[in-house]
């Protein structure tokens, strides 16, 4: 009799912990070498570099998940400041990010939905060449009208 307790117990204690090992990280699946939280660790603005992190400490991450975009700029003290919009991967030499979403707070391309100025991103819409997505760096360029802003990114998480 005592085995037959023991037997649900230890079936009971197996059930739980596949169920909270199963669950999904990755939201609407698998988005391969993007999927993660990413340090922006050199950024080159018309050839000029822009030192990371900032000269006041404040550090600016990105972070992907199914087709979101998060990028953070989080100072000494902790402070963040989030940005969110969406990206696309048209091709493995591109990437197509938006932020001219809104909610009923922010009209588009506003507030939260606004692409982070801190780090001379393109407002709206935009197209990026992929230079270097090795799953460990990744390197993304915008070039517009003689102007070009080049990130270096290193995967964190």
């Amino acid at each position: 009799m005592a085995y037959k307790h023991l037997n649900t117990i230890l079936g009971t204690i197996a059930l739980l912990l596949a169920a909270i090992t199963s669950g999904c990280v990755t939201n609407n699946g698998d988005i391969g070498n993007l999927y993660g939280i990413w340090r922006l660790d050199k950024l080159v603005v018309d050839g000029t570099d822009i030192a990371q992190p900032e000269a006041d400490g404040s550090y600016t991450s990105w972070q992907f998940q199914n087709n979101i975009i998060e990028i953070l700029r989080t100072t000494p003290r902790h402070d963040r400041i989030a940005h969110n919009g969406t990206w696309t991967r048209p091709s493995d030499k591109t990437i197509f990010f938006d932020f001219t979403h809104g909610d009923n707070t922010y009209a588009p391309g506003t507030g939260l939905y606004r692409a982070p100025e801190w780090i001379s991103f393109p407002e709206g819409k935009s197209t990026f060449d992929v230079i270097t997505d090795d799953g460990k760096r990744l390197v993304l360029q915008y070039t517009e009208a003689g102007h070009s802003v080049r990130y270096t990114l290193v995967k964190d998480w």
